[in-house]
């Protein structure tokens, strides 16, 4: 019998429809890397500059700038006006014909710390943090105004945070001065917890006026108001806000401008603090030689509106009990004079001088020589041993007897006196006969230099130029303009 057939096989179960599957999640889009440089603004044609709330002279001010202060911008430009990136959220518009504007890298430092505390680098700055006496306060005053001027750069900014802790409250200004250029998001990012907490002590500061007002000014800044907090409302705004944003600024790519400055110029600041001490030790006598005929009366005028600050400046370098000051006021002859004294006595006798009127005189030239000659007499009562002895003549007119001027000032000079010239410009009438050849001739044989009797501060420059030696000019400028600009004089 054939077998039974095997039963039929079971009809298969149709596959399972597979689910569909979930469309995978896009790619978050890659977040753009940072920046590699950005645009920053210095203000340069301005010693002040308005820093307003849109494009244009009508709007009101946010807040003033100063010169060389460095600004980034928003890359937005309009009708000559240039927007700046103040804080996180706060913009400002500045003319563009004041500023000079520049493309900056910017990196990340992974070694900064994200909250940097106490008073700044005192291994990269030795001289700043030694605030005891081993480093005089004026080379330290140098160093300061060294850096102040230089790349607004992270060490840069460690140095002048030492110097805000400085015990000489006009080095804590000086040290504010060169603060107040950096741009926000390196004093909150590098200057960080420590600068913050530098600048609420210096609200405190009551010797000098400008500390405490541009402390308050760079709190102000780095708060990105205008709002003004006594020392611990800035405590709160810091532990409320302004540590978080330092944290961010601190870990972010923040500017890098080119180094600038060396060693050389540290050893050029410390030879110039060593002949400051030497002519300390050594006592400074100075007599102004001064041509008071009617073409200098302006001239006088500008000496006298300065003598104060003149001697206030001398005084603060030098020691007061070994400075003396004397003039010698001369037409065809001389007209009046004063023996030297102390510096506090100058000011009100200088003031006394007149300028001479002879109408009788038709000569251009002047009596120089016999100026000279009562300038190195023993009546101006000239100290003996090694003193700093100097003489700066002003005059607009050449000698009646150069011959004799030249011999005067050689004996002079061999008895170690030094002479310099400031030359006025001759009055219209004279300028057939320019005094600029001879004058600069007296200076050469007298060891000192001459040059245009310009600004005030150039003025001050000479003068102190004359006291120390051309050789640190440049280290005198800078410490004549920071001096002029913390301690401005009221006018006369």
């Amino acid at each position: 019998m054939a077998p039974d057939p095997a039963p039929p096989e079971p009809d298969p179960e149709p596959p399972a429809t597979p689910a569909p599957e979930p469309a995978p999640e896009p790619e978050p889009p890659a977040a753009p890397p940072p920046p590699g440089s950005a645009t920053y603004a210095v203000v340069r044609d301005a010693d002040s500059l308005n820093l307003r709330e849109g494009p244009g002279a009508s709007f009101p001010v946010v807040r003033v700038a100063q010169r060389g202060e460095w600004l980034r911008t928003s890359g937005v430009e309009r009708g000559g006006w240039v927007e700046l990136i103040l804080s996180r959220d706060g913009r400002a518009w500045a003319s563009a014909r004041y500023l000079e504007l520049s493309e900056v890298p910017l990196a990340r430092d992974p070694a900064r710390p994200e909250l940097d505390s106490g008073a700044g680098d005192p291994e990269r700055w030795p001289r700043l943090a030694a605030h005891d006496h081993d480093v005089p306060w004026h080379e330290r005053a140098f160093e300061i105004n060294r850096l102040a001027v230089g790349a607004r750069t992270g060490h840069v900014l460690s140095g002048l945070r030492l110097a805000l802790r400085d015990p000489n409250p006009l080095n804590r200004a000086f040290a504010l001065r060169g603060l107040r250029r950096y741009p926000r998001e390196l004093l909150l990012g590098v200057g960080s917890q420590g600068l913050v907490e530098g600048l609420i002590e210096a609200l405190e500061e009551r010797h000098e006026p400008y500390v405490p007002e541009v402390a308050g000014e760079l709190l102000q800044r780095l708060a990105g108001d205008r709002v003004a907090r006594e020392p611990e409302g800035w405590r709160t705004w810091w532990s409320e806000a302004g540590a978080e944003e330092a944290r961010a600024l601190a870990r972010g790519p923040l500017p890098v401008p080119a180094a600038a400055g060396g060693a050389g110029e540290q050893t050029r600041v410390r030879e110039l603090s060593t002949v400051i001490s030497r002519v300390r030790k050594q006592g400074l006598e100075m007599v102004f030689l001064l041509d008071v005929t009617k073409s200098m009366g302006e001239e006088l005028s500008a000496v006298k509106a300065q003598v104060r600050e003149i001697v206030s400046l001398l005084s603060l370098l030098l020691d007061p009990k070994k400075v003396r000051l004397g003039f010698v006021a001369y037409g065809d002859e001389v007209v009046d004079a004063q023996p030297l004294i102390p510096p506090a006595k100058f000011p009100d006798r200088l003031d006394e001088i007149q300028i001479f009127d002879d109408p009788q005189d038709k000569t251009i030239e002047e009596g120089i020589s016999v100026g000279l000659l009562a300038t190195f007499d023993r009546a101006m009562k000239w100290g003996r041993g090694a003193r700093r002895r100097v003489v700066l003549l002003l005059a607009d007119a050449p000698p009646l007897d150069p011959e004799q001027c030249r011999q005067i000032v050689r004996a002079a000079a061999a008895k170690d006196f030094v002479l310099s010239a400031l030359i006025a410009p001759p009055p219209e009438y004279a300028k057939h006969k320019p005094p600029h050849a001879i004058l600069e001739e007296l200076a050469q044989l007298g060891g000192g230099e001459a040059a245009p009797l310009g600004s005030p501060e150039e003025l001050l420059v000479h003068i102190l130029t004359l006291a120390f030696g051309p050789s640190y000019v440049d280290d005198l400028r800078l410490m004549v303009h920071a001096y002029r600009e913390v301690r401005p004089q009221p006018p006369r």
